[in-house]
């Protein structure tokens, strides 16, 4: 868990390398641990995703938000904020990738 902090911590702090690295060795080590389906796994994907997006790698970044989107509605309840959170990056995501059908489908609660 201490990897995903510092992944997020450099992702703040706009040093986007150093974040990947983190948050891809957080991942290892929490798959290791829990399941495919962990709450730190999701919050994982979910701030990689970010990082990738701001790195301009939309294609892996949208792959991450999607597990996190998923990760997390398995876990919360619809409506949940992190639910939300997930599918707000994935949108700006997926306009960014000039998806604008995906886009409104996310934002509908449709599944995608």
């Amino acid at each position: 868990m201490a990897l995903n902090n510092l992944g997020s911590v450099k992702f703040l702090q706009k040093d986007y390398n150093k974040a990947e690295s983190y948050l891809k060795d957080a991942l290892k080590g929490l798959k290791k641990s829990f399941n495919d389906n962990h709450v730190w796994v999701g919050k994982s994907y979910y701030w990689l995703g970010r990082t990738l997006m701001e790195k301009n790698e939309l294609q892996e970044s949208e792959k991450s938000l999607r597990k996190s989107l998923t990760i997390r509605k398995n876990l919360y309840p619809g409506g949940h904020q992190s639910i939300f959170l997930s599918e707000g990056e994935l949108g700006i995501c997926l306009l960014k990738e000039n998806k604008l059908k995906s886009v409104i489908t996310v934002g509908s609660g449709l599944e995608v």
